[in-house]
C-alpha cells in the first residue's frame, strides 16, 4: 500500500511538472523572440552607461515600456509569455540563440 501511495505521489508530482497548455494571452514566438531581442538592446544600452541598476532602473522601464507599445504588448503580456517561453528549455534556447544571431548580424551591417 505505500508502494502505492508512492508511485502516485512521483506521477502526481511529474503531471505538475508538465508544460502547462499555452493560454491565449501569450504571446506568439517570432514576436516575442523579436521584442526580446530589442529588450535584450536596450537592457545592454543602459547597463553600458549606468552600470548600476539602482541607478537607471526608473529610465529602463520606461524605455521598456515604449517597446512594448511599438509591438502593441503589455508589460505583463511580456512578463507572463517570457516565463511561459522559459519552461521550455530547447525552445528558449532556441530563442536566445536567434536573438543572438540577428545582433550579431546588425553589428556586421554597421
Amino acid at each position: 500500500m505505500k508502494c502505492f501511495f508512492l508511485i502516485l505521489g512521483i506521477l502526481v508530482g511529474f503531471s505538475s511538472c508538465a508544460l502547462k497548455e499555452k493560454p491565449s494571452s501569450i504571446i506568439p514566438k517570432e514576436k516575442m523572440t523579436e521584442i526580446m531581442s530589442e529588450v535584450f538592446v536596450v537592457e545592454m544600452y543602459y547597463q553600458k552607461k549606468h552600470a548600476s541598476p539602482f541607478v537607471y532602473r526608473k529610465v529602463l522601464k520606461k524605455a521598456l515600456l515604449k517597446t512594448f507599445q511599438k509591438h502593441r504588448v503589455t508589460s505583463k503580456e511580456y512578463s507572463q509569455s517570457f516565463d511561459f517561453y522559459a519552461q521550455d528549455y530547447a525552445a528558449f534556447k532556441e530563442m536566445n540563440l536567434e536573438i543572438i544571431q540577428r545582433y550579431n548580424e546588425s553589428l556586421l551591417k554597421q
